[in-house]
């Protein structure tokens, strides 16, 4: 605004000024508010007011007014921010907040990050956008930082903790691969998931290449506020229905509150092809660390490969990080958990060749599975047009609604869904060709579902996840 001492010699000229602003008592040069008269068209419209606070004076003394916008400069405590938000409520106004992500901002930045919202944005500022900076002083200043501080510093990659679990640059993790070209044919294939409680439930689609040492994160994906049901059939999808061995925690011998059973059993009923015991390190036991070492050595060694499409699971790999006592903080891990416990039951997964198909699955009534066989050499049971009452039964658990047309509208949409799957393993055409069918027709369903949700005035929070996990698009 000006050099010290000197109002009106910076960007606001001094003519602007519609008063003398309010300087903070105590002779610290500060300013408390100022006011900008306005003008359009040369005429003077009204005045424009701005009030400067600090974080120090805490969330009360943020409270009462009412604001056009808001540019919050630095990291600030969640209650500050959340009652700086709600001072744009009435009017309708825009809260803007701009940081460095060292030690990664808490739930703020995974919020803006993570939680879908349409009334939110982000925007990653790295240090080549800066053009002030010349290259070479940007190159001199990354080698002066911290090894851990660089990504933030340089890229904006939020910083977490003291450092990162899996400290390697994430472009050396993720790679572009066909699995039916770039995988070699005697991989042993393997599922990991990770059973939701309060958070998602997550599954990792795996391939280990045993002489070689490589092992790949070919898919994934995670659902919230779904049953197990859907984790079943959702797993089938994402395996091309071939019965492809699955790693499950620990914790799958627990009893589910509501039957009594064991988990992993639950799973199994349904028709899941569940190890027979829970994942263990080679060596025995099933903590964390060990596992998490020799993940680590495998990336060094780039023989951990990550697909591209696989953004969530990136994302918690950036923040995956360990506190001020150097133990993991288990905080949103859900995808990297799955990968973990197919990670360490690779030598129990199978080669595609070996793994038969789903066919029907348990439970399911009338309701056919995705194929009749691995090879798909076998027609694919035709598909209903309508659901068991099972069925519906966990859709409207899902949706929570009894909103007859929306409840029409996924039926349909869900048997368009399986007549395709049938279809496109009906023509065949090679693993990577059904895989991409079945990832369309699932997008096509929700698409579907999520429009049917706009038409009805429903929610359709958890539809635009599922539909961003296939296709990293929201709509």
């Amino acid at each position: 605004m000006s050099k010290q001492g000197e109002f009106g010699s910076g960007t606001i000229p001094l003519a602007a000024f519609a008063s003398k602003p309010v300087m903070v008592p105590g002779g610290t040069g500060s300013i408390d508010t100022l006011s900008v008269a306005h003008h359009a068209d040369g005429v003077r419209d009204g005045i424009s007011t701005a009030t400067f606070k600090s974080f120090e004076q805490g969330a009360t003394k943020m409270q009462s007014e009412s604001v056009d916008w808001i540019w919050i400069d630095e990291r600030c405590p969640e209650d500050v921010y959340s009652e700086l938000l709600a001072r744009t409520t009435a009017t309708d106004g825009i809260l803007f907040m701009s940081y460095t992500p060292l030690k990664g901002g808490g739930e703020l930045t995974y919020r803006f990050l993570n939680e879908y919202s349409v009334d939110r944005s982000d925007t990653r500022i790295e240090a080549h956008q800066a053009r002030h900076i010349s290259a070479e002083r940007r190159a001199q200043l990354e080698e002066n930082y911290l090894p851990h501080e660089r990504e933030a510093r340089i890229h904006g990659i939020p910083q977490l903790g003291i450092a990162r679990v899996f400290p390697f640059p994430i472009e050396t993790l993720v790679g572009t691969f066909d699995p039916a070209t770039d995988i070699k044919s005697w991989a042993r294939w393997i599922v990991g998931i990770d059973f939701g409680y309060g958070h998602p439930f997550a599954a990792a689609l795996c391939a280990w290449v045993h002489d070689t040492e490589e092992f790949y994160v070919v898919d994934g994906f995670r659902m919230e506020r779904a049953e197990a049901f859907y984790h079943v059939k959702r797993l089938a999808g994402m395996c091309q229905g071939l019965r492809i061995p699955i790693a499950w925690p620990h914790d799958g011998l627990q009893h589910e509150k509501g039957s009594g059973q064991q988990l992993a059993e639950i799973y199994k009923r349904l028709g899941a092809p569940m190890l027979t015991t829970h994942a263990e390190n080679h060596g025995g036991g099933f903590h964390t660390e060990p596992a998490i070492e020799e993940m680590c050595g495998y990336m060094k060694l780039g023989k951990f490969t990550i697909a591209s499409h696989m953004g969530e699971l990136t994302e918690e790999i950036l923040s995956y990080h360990r506190d001020e006592d150097y133990k993991i903080v288990r905080l949103r891990d859900d995808l990297i958990s799955a990968a973990r416990y197919a990670f360490m039951m690779r030598r129990k997964g199978k080669a595609r060749g070996e793994c038969e198909g789903y066919g029907r699955a348990p439970g399911t009534g009338s309701i056919p599975w995705l194929v009749e066989s691995q090879n798909h050499s076998k027609s694919p049971p035709a598909p209903t047009s309508t659901y068991s009452p099972a069925h519906k039964e966990h859709l409207k658990m899902i949706i929570q609604h009894e909103n007859k047309t929306h409840q029409t509208t996924a039926n349909n949409a869900e048997t368009t869904r399986q007549t395709a799957v049938a279809a496109a393993i009906a023509a065949g055409g090679g693993d990577a060709a059904v895989a991409l069918a079945i990832k369309n027709a699932e997008a096509a369903f929700y698409r579907a579902v999520i429009a049917s949700c706009v038409a009805n005035n429903l929610p359709a929070n958890s539809f635009r996840e599922g539909l961003y996990s296939l296709t990293g698009k929201w709509t």
